[in-house]
């Protein structure tokens, strides 16, 4: 990737999407996520896409940053969604999740995400059954057939996008856009979309939003290792989200059936993203009939 130190440039990007499409190889794409920008034209440079339905978002951003799409959206998304939508998926530069991709032809397919993972590797292990001389012509002839984006098109892209970030314009809102949040972990991230068709970005909102939550737990007896279990399943994946900030666990000496949780999410918006996931809905269910009553939960002032 070009942003990894020794890598090639981004000029060599539509090289490489040129040979994995021609490649003898099968590609798949499995999208849990978002998948912005280059991330949307690594997926697209793949043969195929499935994506999670609650999980996954695409956006092709350039646009509301001040450049165009340089590592080959153009090409594919013209290709696979066709003039109007590619128009509306790179002009609006809005986010879409996956039930709308799937529509417009940017993945394959939509599914559960609990099923996902199941579904992707069996796909794979199936192809991976078949004789490799027949897999490999297959793919020549439906390149044929269908046509690619030929490495001239996509270098012309490629060499369209450099030029834009040389514009005076783009390089302030570029600026402007760090500013806000950017390439960090927050809100904008979460909800870029949002916040490229908002102008008035209101600058670093997520220092005045900040939640602060104090959770303490009671558990019944018998109980204890079971709750820690399932509270350990969710520990990971919150803290992998854009918008967590912190999440400590302690306990009370004065009462070892209490569990005391201190959490920090850069924004409201960041908190609903939390309690709108798969693992947390599964974390609250499987508590129910090992706790001595509801959750206290206390919002804190700023630190």
């Amino acid at each position: 990737m070009p942003d990894l130190p020794g890598a090639a440039p981004f000029s060599e990007w539509p090289a490489f999407v040129t040979r994995l499409a021609q490649s003898r190889v099968i590609s798949i794409a499995k999208v849990r996520g978002r998948a912005r920008g280059h991330g949307s034209e690594l997926a697209l440079a793949c043969d195929m896409r499935f994506a999670s339905r609650e999980k996954a978002i695409f956006s092709q951003i350039e646009v509301g940053c001040a450049v165009v799409p340089g590592g080959g959206a153009t090409e594919w998304l013209t290709a696979l969604a066709g003039r109007s939508r590619a128009l509306e998926i790179i002009v609006g530069a809005d986010d879409f999740d996956a039930i709308i991709a799937e529509k417009y032809g940017w993945v394959n397919r939509a599914l559960p995400d609990a099923e996902l993972d199941g579904f992707v590797d069996n796909f794979a292990r199936r192809i991976a059954s078949f004789e490799k001389r027949p897999l490999e012509l297959a793919k020549k002839l439906v390149n044929a057939r269908a046509g690619i984006p030929s490495e001239a098109e996509r270098r012309s892209s490629n060499q369209s996008f450099v030029t834009t970030t040389t514009w005076p314009e783009t390089q302030a809102l570029i600026s402007e856009l760090l500013q806000n949040g950017f390439q960090q972990r927050g809100d904008f991230e979460l909800r870029m979309g949002h916040h490229l068709g908002h102008q008035e970005m209101e600058v670093s909102p997520m220092k005045a939003q900040k939640i602060y939550l104090l959770a303490e737990l009671t558990i019944l007896p018998g109980f204890l290792e079971a709750v820690k279990a399932i509270l350990k399943e969710a520990l990971i994946p919150t803290l992998q989200e854009p918008g967590c900030e912190a999440l400590y666990e302690t306990g009370r000496k004065d009462d070892p059936h209490k569990l005391v949780f201190f959490e920090v999410f850069s924004s409201a918006e960041a908190h609903e993203f939390h309690l709108e996931q798969d693992y947390t809905k599964r974390m609250f269910a499987s508590l129910e009939g090992k706790l001595s009553g509801l959750p206290t939960l206390t919002k804190l002032s700023a630190l």
